[in-house]
């Protein structure tokens, strides 16, 4: 439930402020695929194969 109040708070931010993604790093990073797979289910995305920042484009 944390996650979606700080994304729907993101989202309410971005309105007045120009925040266009919600960026996180896994705890445990690229080995964690529990916690990997549900922020994927989530649609973050990685930012690039090298880093192991996620990121959310807020809409």
């Amino acid at each position: 439930m944390l996650l979606y109040y700080a994304i729907q708070r993101a989202i309410e931010i971005s309105q007045t402020v120009g925040i266009r993604y919600l960026i996180l790093r896994p705890d445990g990073g690229k080995e964690n695929k529990k916690l990997v797979t549900f922020y994927e289910a989530m649609e973050f995305r990685y930012m690039t194969n090298k880093y192991e920042w996620m990121y959310l484009k807020l809409t």
